[in-house]
């Protein structure tokens, strides 16, 4: 793959009222690499971050994610739809991001804030690598992360949301064969998203 790390659901349309995003690192996150990342976060994350082990969860606030964004990327706050522009802004501040927290600590993947998107070229080379990515995730999934997610009532419900997030992305993919394989590899190394 020609790209940095994995990134799905990468273009922003602004359709939805909150948005929730997650970060998977390459190995856990120490307490001043998690500090630094966390002030390079785009306002409209900032206040709703939760971290893992190897994953961190990053969200809008409830209600007026469309709102907050127009207002820092928007050339007109009191437009209630997004333009191309303020969504280009706005993704590239995400971009930014995730680029710079992948200096910071090596990101396997990243899944975008938003469901309504447009898959281009990073998630299309992105879900062509599926197969390798979970692999690669498998391997982060030792005991100490399950005994960590039985114990952490917030981390395991961003983790199942992290993992419902990713069957939709697997739904994307458009070889039907390649779909199926996708999906029994996820059942097979997520079995704890189910607990």
């Amino acid at each position: 793959m020609n790209y940095p790390f994995y990134y799905f659901r990468h273009w922003v349309d602004g359709q939805s009222e909150n948005a929730q995003g997650f970060m998977w690192f390459q190995k856990e996150v120490n307490a001043s690499e998690r500090k630094e990342i966390e002030k390079k976060c785009p306002k409209p994350f900032r206040r709703n971050l939760e971290w893992g082990k190897f994953f961190l969860s990053f969200a809008s606030d409830e209600f007026g994610y469309q709102e907050v964004v127009q207002e820092i990327y928007g050339e007109n706050p009191d437009d209630f739809e997004w333009s191309h522009s303020t969504k280009e802004k706005f993704q590239s501040a995400l971009d930014q991001w995730a680029k710079e927290t992948h200096k910071i600590s090596p990101l396997l993947f990243v899944i975008g804030p938003e469901n309504e998107h447009t898959i281009d070229a990073w998630e299309g080379a992105s879900l062509k690598g599926l197969n390798d990515l979970f692999v690669k995730i498998e391997k982060n999934l030792n005991d100490d992360f399950r005994h960590e997610l039985k114990k952490n009532r917030t981390l395991k419900e961003n983790f199942k949301l992290m993992m419902d997030a990713m069957e939709g992305i697997v739904e994307c993919v458009e070889d039907e064969k390649m779909k199926e394989t996708n999906k029994e590899q996820l059942k097979k190394i997520l079995p704890s998203r189910k607990n």
